[in-house]
C-alpha cells in the first residue's frame, strides 16, 4: 500500500513507514528512547549512521528521529522486486 501511496504523495507514505516502524517496535517489545533530537535544526542536514547490529536499525531510525530519512543502499538491493523497485524513487 505505501509503494502505492508514494507514486501519488510521498509525504503519506512517509507516514505511513513512520507508523509502520513504531507498531513494529511495539509489538516486538523493542522500547525506543531519543535524547538529544531537541538540539537537533529541522532547517538542518544531518547523517544519522546505523550499525546494523540487529534488524531493528530501520525502524528505530524511523521511530526515533523527528526528520524524513533517505537511504544509501548497495546497487544490488535494487534488483529485489517491489523492495528495490520502490528504493529507487
Amino acid at each position: 500500500m505505501t509503494i502505492l501511496l508514494s507514486i501519488f504523495n510521498t509525504g503519506v507514505a512517509r507516514y505511513i513507514a513512520h507508523l509502520w516502524c513504531i507498531h513494529l517496535l511495539f509489538l516486538c517489545g523493542v522500547r525506543v528512547r531519543t535524547t538529544g533530537a531537541e538540539k537537533l535544526s529541522r532547517k538542518e542536514r544531518y547523517v544519522f549512521i546505523a550499525n546494523h547490529q540487529s534488524f531493528f536499525d530501520i525502524p528505530t531510525l524511523y521511530a526515533g528521529l523527528p526528520f524524513s530519512l533517505s537511504f544509501i543502499a548497495k546497487k544490488e538491493l535494487f534488483f529485489i522486486p517491489f523492495f528495490g523497485w520502490e528504493s529507487r524513487r
